[in-house]
């Protein structure tokens, strides 16, 4: 038995890693991202510089990493630090469900 590939079905994916099972609907678009197993990104939806937790749904014309209050008050962010260099640098945001 294979594990689930992702299924892309006209989005648009740069920069990213996606995971097992991630589905990514129409004319979405997700950017410079990690997105970890089973996740759904809906139509026309956006990310930007994020890490999706698992198992993750994100609704259709939804943005993520484009607007960092407004994720705040819709999300679960968390700050992550850059181990490379020590410090905080480009603040890198964590959403889960």
């Amino acid at each position: 038995m294979f594990p689930a590939a992702p299924s892309c079905s006209g989005g648009l994916v740069r920069g990213s890693i996606i995971g097992r099972g991630v589905r990514i609907h129409s004319n979405a678009y997700v950017e410079d991202s990690i997105i970890f197993d089973n996740c759904d990104i809906g139509r026309r939806a956006r990310v930007r510089r994020a890490i999706l937790d698992k198992n993750v749904r994100v609704p259709e014309d939804a943005t993520i990493g484009y607007d960092l209050e407004r994720d705040r008050q819709l999300y679960h962010v968390t700050e992550t630090r850059d181990c490379r260099r020590g410090r905080s640098s480009a603040p890198r945001w964590i959403f889960r469900r």
